[in-house]
This record gives C-alpha cells, sequence and structure tokens, in this order.
C-alpha cells in the first residue's frame, strides 16, 4: 500500500471499490437520501442458506432456526413459534416459512442478523442477509428423520461486514477515522433506499 487515498462514490447499487488488501480510511454522504449500505471486506457477497425437508412430520417435531423454536402441531397454529403438521409435508412446510418470516422474536444465536424462508412443497430454505456472519446461525430439529436439516448451520455465505451506513434525506452520514484494514477487498451492497450516494476514501 502507498500513502495516496483513493475515493470512490457509491450510488445505489452493489458496487466492488477495491480488489485485493487496503484500508477503508472514511466513508461518509454525498448525497442525501434514504438509504442504507453494507460496507465488507472482499469483492462479493453471497447469502449463506440451510434447509429443512420434511418427512411424515408429526405433531411436537421441532425445527430451530438462530435459536429460535418452532413446534409442530395437530391443529391450525396459535401464533408464530408454531407450524401446522395436520395437511401433508408440503402444507406443513409453507406454515414454517411463514411462521419464520412472521416471528417478530428475536434472534438467539446471532441477533443483529436478520433471516427468510421459502418453502419449495416438502423443503424450507432458510437465507440469512448477505455476508459470511450467516454461517453462524444455527439450524437443528428434533428428528432427523422426519424433520431433516441439511447441516448444524447455515452455510455458503461470504463476505465479511465491516459497517452498515444509515442515511435520511436530512442528514449526512459521516465516519472520518475508521482506518480499517481490508483483506479482500471492498464491496458495498445496496440495501434499500431509491437515491443518494455515499464515498469511500481508501488506500
Amino acid at each position: 500500500m502507498g500513502d495516496k487515498n483513493n475515493v470512490k462514490e457509491v450510488e445505489i447499487t452493489d458496487t466492488t471499490v477495491k480488489v485485493g488488501h487496503g484500508v477503508i480510511k472514511a466513508i461518509y454522504t454525498s448525497r442525501p437520501g434514504d438509504n442504507v449500505w453494507v460496507v465488507r471486506d472482499g469483492t462479493s457477497s453471497v447469502q449463506a442458506c440451510g434447509t429443512v425437508t420434511f418427512c411424515t412430520v408429526v405433531a411436537c417435531d421441532t425445527v430451530t432456526v438462530n435459536g429460535l423454536v418452532y413446534t409442530g402441531v395437530a391443529c391450525a397454529k396459535a401464533n408464530d413459534t408454531e407450524f401446522s403438521v395436520d395437511c401433508s409435508d408440503c402444507a406443513a412446510a409453507t406454515d414454517l416459512a411463514d411462521s419464520i418470516d412472521d416471528d417478530c422474536r428475536t434472534p438467539i444465536t446471532v441477533p443483529a442478523l436478520d433471516h427468510t424462508s421459502t418453502a419449495t412443497c416438502a423443503v424450507v430454505t432458510i437465507v440469512a442477509e448477505a455476508g459470511q456472519d450467516g454461517n453462524l446461525i444455527c439450524l437443528s430439529s428434533s428428528c432427523a428423520c422426519t424433520a431433516a436439516v441439511s447441516g448444524a448451520f447455515l452455510t455458503g455465505g461470504t463476505g465479511q461486514k465491516v459497517m452498515t451506513v444509515e442515511a435520511d434525506a436530512a442528514s449526512h452520514f459521516s465516519a472520518p477515522y475508521i482506518n480499517h484494514p481490508v483483506a479482500l477487498g471492498i464491496q458495498v451492497d445496496h440495501i434499500s433506499g431509491t437515491s443518494g450516494a455515499i464515498v469511500i476514501v481508501y488506500e
């Protein structure tokens, strides 16, 4: 690395700022807008994921995702801590996916990381927010025969989060003295918003 700073403006799109090792010197908004960006160590970000496959799932079978337990019930579920098993494995998978998505409890294993789920027939796919931290989300079931999980944790997530930048239309975000080393590169993922831009200062 030299001692010359480089500057890159990032708008509302995912952008690879730098490939290889370096230092993030500063981050600030250059144009206001309601936006969320995630700055990562790496050149890409991939979501971690895992699956639960039902095979004659029954009442009292449980599935645990990110420390939150979901229990099968032989009737309509009472709340989003349950899923109904009274129709078919495909219907149970859809109900579990809905419960995971609608659950308002705070995750336990990785509290700051969100995850979503979808169902295709009897298979529920759980997907974490992009980044390697998603690989820390645990996944288990009470019975491997009736509710088989893909592994003890979600897998496949890449891109270590350095900082989340949240900006609004009324104020500017500024972090002038970060000096955060990166090993693989600098990747900026645009999470939400429709206008605005941030600037990355780096070596």
